[in-house]
């Protein structure tokens, strides 16, 4: 099995369209934050058919507003990644050293939930969650 990301712009648009047909799983990254989750629905759309999730991003660790974009968007019927990334100081340090936050702090709070989301996102694709090019390591 290969695996290839793609990272479109954050607009409904012919290329997202193009990119997400091609694809066997859309993630919708969002901030928990009204700007944002009002144009999350539209990327959904973008999915088509193929199986999508919103994945919260940047989310305020200890304040509400994680709770309640989850809320919001179950209830508009969008489909939900269970994982949370949380804002943390772990994602400008990786930056700022051209580094991910696995790299830079691999046994930290955000390297973890990176991890989470990987094993998530494995368990959707089924594939095993070390599997790389068709050789599991």
């Amino acid at each position: 099995m290969q695996l290839v990301i793609l990272d479109t712009p954050p607009t409904a648009d012919q290329t997202g369209a193009r990119a997400a047909k091609a694809s066997d799983l859309v993630l919708v990254p969002t901030r928990p934050d009204l700007i944002d989750l009002d144009a999350v629905s539209a990327s959904i759309e973008t999915a088509g058919t193929t199986p999508a999730a919103v994945v919260l991003s940047a989310v305020p660790s200890g304040h509400p507003s994680g709770d309640e974009a989850a809320a919001a968007l179950t209830g508009a019927g969008l489909p939900l990644c269970p994982v949370r990334v949380f804002r943390r100081q772990a994602w400008p340090n990786a930056f700022n050293e051209a580094k991910g936050v696995v790299e830079w702090e691999p046994r930290g709070k955000a390297a973890g939930e990176v991890v989470e989301l990987w094993e998530w996102i494995c368990g959707r694709l089924g594939m095993s969650v070390k599997q790389i090019e068709g050789e599991t390591v």
